[in-house]
């Protein structure tokens, strides 16, 4: 029987999640709302289309966006949980559910207040800030793919939804490895009307072409209206034409301040120069204009927000905010609250880089990497020393799925093989391992060492059974035999 979209619709997906029906179906996938077995919970569960589940590239876009969304930790941008395959070849991404609705949905009933504008901006530019720290440029932010939760004050929790074409970036710069190949894969890639003028002529973006995208998104839910209309082409021509944007106040009531007049202008220069120069400072001049405009009986400031936000700039903007009488004492309270915050944090992050213990740094943990191309570089530290489960379990499928396997060296396919057999019974990890030892490379001692560290009680229905009991033989064994 063939598979389709609809015909998944109440299977069990990897013997955990279930799906319960169908939310949305996009280029290369389809998303279900499903329920976790184990945990009740419902989840968001994104699977590769039947006519795509044999295509190992498209396999490894999924895994890239499972490393780029799992990589980031925020409360603004919905968590990646879980990643796997299926029987039929395709793959599956596991995301957080986010109870809400689509910016796009609330912009088909016209512009929104300039203090929500501003409340809704600054949660997606403090995602951009997450994401451009870990070396991540999303390249499809629209409303589409920002989410609004609903809080019991009135205001608007933000979720930044789907890293599937997002691109990784390296500290100098550079892609990371194999991403311009993986970019090749991808039918889609940005969306007319929101891709800055470099995306959309295929040129190299950075971090600026996420800060034009944000400056159409900030546009539209002033006016209410698209910025651009028409083809890609008719697009791209008006964005690089030179010709003046049309002026967002000639379709706003209320009064809107020359400060936010002159951030959207910037965001939307047609080059990149021209643009601020970090999604920080975006960030934290909205958080100022918040601060400043806010009123008796706003949604208060998130304060994982305000704990971000740099406090030397804060404090330069109190004299005026001081003077501005009831204002100023509540402006005053978020001040201070996010300074506590922020103090909390900086303490909780030293105790734990003052009494974690230090990573093995012994030899045997160097990985020489002349023997592997490019584009398996960045999988392979991953896949040997990652200590999040998703991120190693997407850089082993980014593995097991490259073009060339005789450029893989068998150690390496073995450890793959390895983390994506996790849970699957004694006999497939056994078998793992033995592929390991035979390969005989001391370089996958951190992946074996790894497991060798599970805590030996855990599992059973009293979580005193070992959880991986049946493999402490063969894998002291594989161990000792590396060690020589």
């Amino acid at each position: 029987m063939d598979v389709t979209v609809e015909s998944r619709i109440g299977k069990t997906i990897d013997g955990r999640y279930r799906i319960i029906r169908l939310i949305a179906e996009g280029g290369m996938g389809a998303v279900y709302e499903a329920e976790h077995l184990t945990l009740g919970h419902t989840v968001a569960l994104k699977v590769i289309l039947p006519e795509f589940a044999g295509n190992g590239g498209v396999r490894a876009r999924f895994a890239r966006e499972a490393m780029a969304t799992a990589k980031v930790r925020h409360p603004n941008i919905a968590s990646a949980l879980d990643f796997g395959s299926l029987d039929d070849g395709a793959a599956y991404l596991v995301m957080e559910r986010v109870p809400g609705h689509a910016l796009t949905d609330l912009l088909e009933a016209g512009p929104l207040p300039f203090r929500r504008v501003l409340t809704i901006a600054l949660q997606i530019a403090d995602a951009l800030v997450a994401a451009h720290s870990e070396g991540i440029i999303h390249r499809d932010l629209k409303p589409d793919n920002v989410m609004l939760v609903a809080q019991e004050d009135g205001g608007d929790l933000v979720k930044v939804l789907d890293f599937g074409i997002a691109r990784v970036v390296n500290e100098d710069g550079h892609s990371s490895p194999g991403a311009a190949v993986l970019t090749k894969v991808g039918m889609i890639v940005g969306t007319p009307g929101y891709m800055s003028p470099e995306q959309a002529l295929g040129e190299k973006v950075d971090f600026r072409t996420d800060l034009y995208s944000l400056g159409v998104v900030l546009w539209e839910m002033i006016t209410g209206k698209a910025l651009f209309e028409g083809e890609l082409s008719e697009i791209l021509t008006k964005q690089i034409s030179g010709e003046p944007l049309p002026d967002f106040r000639e379709f706003v009531d209320e009064e809107v301040p020359e400060e936010f007049a002159e951030l959207i202008h910037a965001l939307l220069a047609s080059t990149a120069n021209a643009r601020p120069e970090s999604s920080t400072y975006v960030r934290d001049t909205l958080a100022q204009l918040q601060i400043r405009y806010s009123r008796a009986g706003d949604p208060t400031p998130l304060p994982f927000t305000l704990a971000r936000i740099s406090m030397a700039e804060m404090a330069s903007e109190l004299p005026p905010v001081l003077a501005q009488g009831g204002r100023a004492k509540r402006s005053l309270v978020y001040v201070v609250l996010g300074a506590t915050l922020l103090g909390v944090m900086l303490g909780v992050l030293g105790g734990y880089y003052l009494f974690s213990p230090p990573k093995p740094d012994s030899p045997r943990f160097v990985v020489e990497e002349s023997d592997l191309p490019d584009g398996l570089k960045e999988a392979l530290h991953m896949v040997l020393a990652e200590d999040d489960r998703q991120l190693r379990r997407a850089a082993a499928e980014l593995v097991t799925s490259y073009e060339d396997p005789a450029q893989i060296p068998p150690y390496l396919l073995a450890v793959a093989e390895l983390e994506l057999n996790r849970g699957k019974g004694c006999k497939l990890m056994t078998e793992s391992i033995g592929k390991i030892a035979e390969a005989g490379d001391p370089r996958a001692l951190p992946a074996l060492l790894r497991l060798e560290a599970t805590p030996t009680t855990g599992c059973g229905p009293r979580r005193n059974r070992d959880c991986i009991g049946c493999l402490r033989e063969p894998l002291q064994n594989a161990i000792t035999m590396l060690n020589r």
